[in-house]
């Protein structure tokens, strides 16, 4: 279910979760990453209004005017890092494309959101959203999509998951097509897209702390 979004979100320009990543001092407790601020029932919101998806080989470019995401990230302290949040539900509005193309987008399963490394700004960590699978139908295009996107996550005022193609992707992570029906030519199977999109994250209290 949707929650309001809270704390001037709606003034803010999110798949999904985000979370502020510091780093923090190695005497602060158990090594790895640490949650915290994070809902009692670990729910978070996300929205984006920028969301773009482009098929590497044709060029071909997907938009969507909205974005939301329904997520889970529990408070815990000393985990790895892969899986320390899910997506478990996605929405997209007036999604079009190519040739005026107009397209609904069906999520599939629990999308996971991995925390990867801070960088040399204590306010910005590397991440990834991995497992993802979803389906774009349309008047004569069908396709599936499945795999990862690489991203920064940004301890910023609102909390935003910044979803990134150039963004380091040690996993070496990408989506790929399948599944794909008509589309004249301009998505086939196996084509490799990128993803891009900035979400604001509600609640902007979640913080997750990275213990060498």
């Amino acid at each position: 279910m949707r929650k309001t979004i809270r704390k001037g979100l709606v003034a803010s320009a999110v798949v999904a979760a985000g979370i502020g990543l510091t780093a923090a001092p190695a005497s602060a407790a158990e090594a790895g990453w640490t949650v915290g601020g994070a809902a009692a029932d670990g729910y978070a919101y996300g929205i984006s209004t920028d969301t773009q998806l482009k098929v590497e080989r044709s060029g071909a470019v997907l938009t969507c005017a909205t974005s939301e995401a329904d997520a889970t990230i529990n408070n815990t302290t000393g985990h790895p890092g892969p899986a320390i949040g899910t997506i478990d539900q996605t929405y997209w509005d007036t999604c079009s494309g190519p040739f005026g193309l107009v397209f609904d987008v069906t999520h599939s399963g629990k999308w996971n959101i991995n925390a990867i490394a801070p960088t040399a700004d204590p306010a910005v960590n590397t991440g990834s959203v991995t497992n993802i699978a979803a389906s774009i139908s349309g008047p004569g295009c069908t396709a599936s999509f499945s795999g990862g996107v690489p991203g920064y996550y940004k301890n910023d005022p609102t909390g935003t998951l910044s979803l990134d193609p150039t963004a380091p992707n040690p996993g070496n992570v990408q989506l790929t097509a399948s599944n794909v029906t008509g589309c004249f030519g301009t998505i086939q199977n196996g084509d490799v897209a990128k993803f891009t999109g900035n979400f604001a994250i509600d609640p902007d209290t979640i913080d997750l702390t990275y213990v060498p």
